[in-house]
């Protein structure tokens, strides 16, 4: 998906690509659960890239890093 397609409240879901190509949670967790959209995640850029939610449909797709746009953040259910 080229960049200027993307929503742009299309929000970072705190997941990026690591250098040796892994997506990772922001915390370097790796990751379990995947909802990427068609033909993602994209390998077509080697600058930062994270992961962003479609607000349509729920699905992932790749985004440079460098670009403002809002985020998702999440806390443990135990309140700590």
């Amino acid at each position: 998906m080229l960049q200027s397609d993307i929503d742009p409240t299309a929000p970072y879901i705190g997941i990026e690509r690591k250098k040796n190509g892994n997506w990772t949670y922001a915390d370097g967790t790796p990751l379990v659960y995947k909802n990427w959209g068609p033909n993602e995640p994209s390998t077509a850029s080697n600058s930062s890239v994270c992961a962003i939610m479609s607000p349509d449909t729920g699905k992932w797709f790749s985004a440079e890093c460098t670009f403002a746009r809002p985020f998702l953040c999440s806390i443990d259910g135990d309140g700590k």
